[in-house]
């Protein structure tokens, strides 16, 4: 737009001198004086270009957490800050650098706080035209952490676990407790969302209670915890017969006797057989898995004479009386991990912690 006004009435041949004040929220374009004169009954010009100052609009996606996001301007100097979010939250916040000349490229820099880690660049250069505005956005994440825990029974022992992923990292967890039972715990923070992988190593005198691998999937700011469970190698002898009704109430018979140290395979000695309508398995036991001394219970594996096939037992003896209390559990394969099956499952084959009612199941002291 094109403004005009007139000094009139004014002396000839007399230099004059026209000045410009320039609005706070404008800048000129050129010169804001302007120095003339005119000859008898003539006119003179004096032209002024001014163009509005803009702003940047800072936009901060904060996700998981809480902080505050310093925001410098080149050139300039100044800075804001931003804070707010929340852990489990996403929230947007906003600021403004304002009175800026246009036609001027400007750079935002975000300094990211130590808790967090920035999605995408922490940069961004732009500009605007006379009287506009342009927005530069930000993602900020808050790191994780993963907690790992580790559960001992029959002893307390050092165990090392290893993260892999975006951070590589280890720790070591010495578990404290009693004889019967120990535990502890360790803590991988200031991890940046993603999908890592703890892995504990061995110990010669321990045998695990399932998988010795966790994968974590750490969402911004948020905990995720690995549980480790490990059992003392020890010796074990038990004897067991009787009747149950497996998890679809069908009755079975079963029998036999193990003895053996845990995670020592040539010591395993024995001999179990199971029987229900359409299943008849019988085997020599061949390794003893876990051997829980102070609980009075035992996995261990055989292999059906008939098919070669191998199958896991747990069997545990209840302090007497025991009417009803001695349970079993079998299972497809030789790992003490599948112990879980899903509800009313028998997890492909046989009973899952289902009562001895007639019969019963017997922990010996170790010969």
């Amino acid at each position: 737009m094109t403004l005009t006004g007139s000094f009139t009435g004014l002396a000839p041949n007399t230099s004059f001198t026209v000045s410009e004040t320039v609005p706070g929220s404008f800048v000129p374009v050129g010169p804001t004086t302007c120095v003339t004169g005119f000859a008898p009954g003539g006119s003179a010009t004096c032209a002024f270009t001014d163009q509005a100052k803009g702003q940047i609009v800072v936009t901060k996606q904060v996700e998981g957490g809480n902080g505050s996001f310093t925001f410098s301007l080149t050139p300039g100097g100044s800075s804001i800050i931003l804070s707010g979010g929340a852990a489990g939250t996403t929230v947007t916040l906003t600021g403004s650098f304002t009175g800026l000349a246009p036609n001027t490229s400007f750079t935002v820099s975000e300094t990211v706080p130590g808790s967090f880690v920035p999605v995408g660049p922490t940069t961004c250069v732009t500009g605007f035209a006379p009287g506009g505005s342009a927005t530069c956005a930000f993602t900020d994440q808050a790191k994780g952490q993963i907690v790992v825990t580790k559960n001992t029974s029959g002893g307390n022992a050092g165990f090392t676990f290893t993260l892999s992923g975006a951070v590589s990292a280890t720790a070591t967890i010495t578990t404290t407790g009693t004889s019967m039972s120990g535990s502890g715990s360790v803590t991988f923070a200031g991890l940046p969302p993603g999908t890592f992988t703890v892995s504990e190593g061995s110990n010669p005198d321990f045998i695990p209670f399932g998988s010795t691998s966790c994968n974590a999937t750490v969402t911004p700011g948020a905990t995720f915890t690995c549980s480790f469970t490990n059992f003392k190698k020890a010796a074990g002898f038990m004897t067991g017969g009787g009747q149950i009704h497996n998890n679809f109430s069908m009755v079975a018979n079963f029998g036999g006797n193990a003895r053996g140290t845990s995670g020592e395979p040539a010591t395993a000695k024995g001999h179990f057989n199971y029987n229900r309508i359409g299943l008849h398995l019988n085997g020599k036991v061949d390794n003893v898995l876990l051997v829980d001394q102070f609980n009075h219970t035992m996995w261990f594996c055989f292999t059906d004479s008939k098919t070669n096939n191998a199958y896991t037992v747990k069997w545990h003896d209840q302090d007497e009386p025991n009417q009803g209390q001695d349970t079993l559990s079998l299972w497809s394969g030789c790992n003490p991990a599948v112990l879980m099956p899903p509800p009313g499952s028998e997890a492909g084959i046989g009973p899952f912690d289902r009562p001895v009612e007639k019969g019963n199941v017997q922990w010996h002291p170790p010969q």
